[in-house]
């Protein structure tokens, strides 16, 4: 099935369902979007799609989404997509682009770029997230299984967690989270649960609070092979703020990070690379 010609019944307010069905049933149903999709408030876009393939910027994301079965691939082209919402991504996909200087999704500075619902695994290759806007998580807000592999987010803003605000098991591989602010904790990322962070780089994230590239408030966060450079925090923790978690850290750089030390009631608390409150703490 393929998509030549954009498809827009956003003015209708009947209760209608497009469906992108595998009629002969073999479980092997490619969609190809060379344009976008825009539905009525009460319409339903859905389908069985085990491939889906987003052939230019002139696709929606959300709509590949919408289209897929549990378990599919999204194939994202080359170019900048800019979903008109967040992309709300409730079952397995995984979402493989052209790279991350080839990739891009963009929350325009408006919205949330990703927000992935609890009991879901999703993978995240080759793309570069950015110019994210929301309360949790500019770029991702997650509460499933979440795996980020040779991927960049950068450039997002959020009240916490700006990069990803994470509140599931997220795995992140061979990827850059950069130049994300956050007003509260965790410029970068913000940890509720479970975060492993390999062969990756954290860098120039920002935070009015604590944790400038990395806030882990509880649960598990372990670092591996990773330099984590020139973050910022305006209270506690430059590079990384641990709470009451456990947190691993095995040969990773933390390096030219700042801490200005100031909690909300003006005493001095610090801890330019590594501020830990009350949580375990290893470093190998």
């Amino acid at each position: 099935i393929t998509v030549n010609a954009p498809i827009d019944s956003s003015g209708q307010t009947n209760t209608a369902t497009l469906n992108f069905s595998d009629e002969n049933t073999d479980n092997n149903l490619t969609v190809n979007f060379n344009e976008k999709i825009k539905l009525g408030v009460n319409q339903i876009l859905t389908g069985n799609a085990t491939t889906v393939n987003l052939n230019n910027p002139l696709a929606i994301i959300q709509n590949g989404v919408d289209v897929a079965l549990s378990g599919a691939t999204l194939n994202i082209a080359s170019g900048t997509f800019y979903d008109p919402t967040v992309i709300n991504i409730n079952k397995n996909l995984t979402l493989t682009g052209q790279g991350q200087t080839s990739t891009f999704l963009n929350g325009s500075n408006s919205h949330q770029v990703l927000n992935i619902a609890s009991g879901n695994t999703v993978n995240i290759n080759n793309v570069t997230i950015q110019n994210g806007k929301g309360g949790f998580g500019g770029g991702i807000y997650n509460r499933g299984n979440l795996n980020i592999n040779n991927s960049t987010i950068q450039n997002n803003v959020a009240g916490v967690g700006a990069g990803i605000d994470n509140s599931g098991f997220l795995t992140i591989n061979n990827s850059t989270i950069s130049n994300n602010t956050a007003t509260g904790n965790g410029g970068g990322i913000i940890n509720r649960a479970t975060t492993f962070i390999n062969n990756s780089i954290i860098s120039n994230n920002t935070t009015n609070a604590g944790g400038g590239g990395i806030r882990s408030i509880l649960g598990h966060l372990t670092i591996t092979n990773t330099t984590i450079s020139n973050n910022i925090a305006d209270t506690d923790g430059g590079g990384i703020n641990n709470g009451s978690g456990t947190l691993t850290i095995n040969n990773s750089i933390i390096s030219g990070n700042v801490a200005n030390g100031l909690d909300k009631t003006g005493n001095y608390e610090g801890g330019g690379g590594i501020y830990n409150d009350i949580g375990t703490f290893t470093i190998t």
